[in-house]
Parts: structure tokens; sequence; C-alpha cells
């Protein structure tokens, strides 16, 4: 292939460009809504011919061109590397000049990844530049991964705060479903006393909370409106959610409640933020092994339960009491590669329980760009 600078598509760049409508059409659906103005979007591509993008990665045009676009740029292109992008093509949302675009670009250009060219997508048209080649933004509905995206009704929704809305449902079932879940936190309160702070972090009531869980995963359709209360109130506390996802995704989650419990105390009682005077936080063990490159991925099944589980909880539940089970979706969807998703989700949870533990390093992990180990290139 031939070697391209940094402000010109030559050479084998151009062989790009027959693919750039289903790259730029690929942009909403794998963020998952329409890039805002001023969105400057990142396009890793792993080889001249692909049509289908590796990395979709959003940011402003405001922070890239600000102070901290260098250690924004640095983290983009580090991503690129580890998913063994070769190419990689920019796109500013709509048509205004995006100046900090070039930070990127000459930091992929040391990097060893060949510029594919920038792209301004306005209201109409899609244009090339610096040369000027353009089409109408029409064109991006008529491409494959467009036809394939709405065929499979994954059409990307207006905005990110639209994004990983689950409606309500009826009057009637919620009622219901807040029934068990009064009685199922009376119950915490008559084991462990009126104070919640006086609660050990794992108790009689945390364990049968769990295995309601594992028993509800086995069918979530068929779990009764009662039973989803109950979830949900066992989902209120920080050391049922954390177990919950343990055995979800920690690799080798252990089938012992003891086990468990160890694992689950132990991380629950590691520090939310940045310890003081160091720029790195701590991550929970089972979370910092999902992030070594080349791990095997957890068993998509029960997650996928878990997923159609937790959005009947929500469901069913009260409208702003749902951390515990907006935390367990975001880091799925995390580990679906849908980070803009467990972002949303993320925040919603830290929204509605600012001490959510595993929420806050989920954010932490979000905020830093991090991916999970399986779509990383394991170092040779």
């Amino acid at each position: 292939m031939t070697e391209t600078s940094s402000m010109s598509i030559t050479g084998a760049a151009a062989d790009v460009l027959p693919h750039i409508r289903e790259l730029l059409a690929a942009v909403p659906i794998r963020l998952g809504h329409q890039p805002t103005p001023g969105s400057v979007v990142t396009i890793g591509i792993a080889s001249v011919d692909a049509d289908e993008p590796m990395l979709v990665a959003s940011t402003s045009a405001e922070l890239i061109g600000g102070e901290q676009g260098e250690a924004v740029g640095r983290s983009v292109v580090a991503h690129l590397v580890a998913m063994g992008c070769e190419w990689v093509a920019l796109a500013g949302y709509p048509d205004a000049s995006v100046p900090g675009v070039e930070v990127v670009r000459r930091l992929c250009f040391a990097a060893g990844i060949r510029d594919a060219g920038v792209r301004q997508v306005g209201a109409g048209q899609v244009v090339q530049k610096p040369q000027g080649v353009q089409f109408p933004t029409t064109a991006l509905a008529d491409t494959r991964i467009a036809r394939r995206a709405a065929m499979d009704g994954r059409a990307p929704v207006r905005c990110r705060a639209d994004l990983g809305c689950i409606p309500a449902v009826g009057h009637v079932d919620r009622r219901a479903a807040a029934e068990g879940r009064l009685r199922w936190s009376a119950s915490r309160v008559a084991e462990f006393g009126h104070l919640p702070v006086d609660m050990p972090v794992w108790g009689e009531w945390q364990r049968r909370s769990l295995r309601r869980w594992r028993r509800a995963l086995a069918d979530p359709e068929a779990v009764t409106r009662s039973s989803l209360g109950r979830i949900e109130a066992g989902l209120d506390d920080h050391a049922v959610v954390e177990a919950a996802a343990l055995t979800l995704i920690a690799p080798e989650a252990p089938e012992d409640d003891d086990v468990l419990a160890r694992l689950t105390t132990a991380a629950l009682d590691m520090p939310m933020g940045h310890p003081e005077g160091s720029d790195v936080i701590a991550v929970r063990p089972w979370l910092a092994l999902l992030l070594t490159p080349g791990i095997a991925p957890p068993d998509p099944e029960p997650a996928h339960r878990a997923v159609r589980l937790l959005h009947r909880v929500v469901s069913h539940g009260r409208l702003s009491r749902q951390a515990g089970a907006l935390t367990i979706l975001a880091l799925l969807a995390w580990c679906r590669g849908e980070g803009v998703l467990a972002s949303v989700w993320a925040e919603r949870a830290r929204v509605m329980d600012p001490d959510q533990p595993l929420a806050a390093q989920l954010d932490w992990l979000l905020a830093a760009g991090a991916v999970p180990g399986w779509v990383r290139i394991a170092p040779a």
C-alpha cells in the first residue's frame, strides 16, 4: 500500500472511497443515535476493502479542539491500534469546520494508521475535504448496513437522550410488582434492623435475593409481576448487584455462595474513585480481568436472558429507582461493544444512586474508552 500524508488522499487510500457510504451509514447505527451537532466521529477501518468499521468513536469538536484535545486524540489512537485498524476516516457533524480533527489525523499518521480523509456531514450533503467530492446524505439510507439495521429493528434514535429508554408497563402491572417489592424490602428491614447503614454486606437476605435472581434467569418471561418487584428490591442492595454481575460476567463465576460473598465483599470495600494523590482508579479484579487482551468473552446466552429480565424489572418498577438494574444493563452493553448505550445506562444509574459503586467504576472505564479484552488484539 502507498503511504498517505496527513493532508490528502492518494494512492491506495482512494480504494477506501467506494466503501465510504457504508462506513458513514454505520455511524448512527453503531452509536445508537444520530450524531449531535458539533460531533467529531472517528471511524476505524480494518483494511482498505472493509465496508464496516472496526471502531466508531464520537467526541465533540469543542473537546477535541481544546486543551484536552491531545489527550483525547491519544486515547482514540490507542484504541485504533489495539483493535487492529489500518485506516481511519474522520467525520464532522454538521458541515461546520472542525479544526481539532487535525489533532487526531496527526497522531494517527505518527502511529502508522493510514488516512482515509475527512468528511463533513451536513443536512443535505456529505463533503470530502479538501478535495470537495460530495454526495447527498439521503444516499446513506440506501446502503447495505442501513437496510440491514432497519430489518433488524436497530434504527438509531433521534438523539442520545432517547437511547436506552425502557417504557413502563401499565399501572395495574406496576402496582402488582410494587406489592412484591414492598414485602421483600420489609423482610430486609426485619432481618437487619431499621437502619440500612447497619446492615451487613452479605447476609441471608442477600443470599435469597441472589437465588431468586438465578431462578428468574432460567425463564425471564415466566417471572411473575410480584417476583419482578422482589428482584427490584434485591437490586437496591449493592452487594446483590455485584454478585448478580459476577454470576453473568466473571470468568469461572463461582457457584458457591460463600466464595461469591467473599468476592463481593472485597469488591465493595474498594474505593469508588481515585485514591488520594493517584491518577489511577482501583478497578475490581474481576472487572480488570475482562480488560486482558485476548481473553475469551463470556457465554452470551445468560447475558441475553439477563437483559430480557432486567428490561421487565425496569418496566415494572419505580421510574427513578432502577440503579441496580441499569448498572447491570450497562455492564452487559459494554461487554457487547455498545459503549454509548453502556454510558447512558451507567450515567442514569449514578443519577438514581450516586453511591452505586459498580456504576461508578463502569462510568470511569467508559470515560477512559476502555474496551473488553476480547475485542482487542492480544500481544504477540
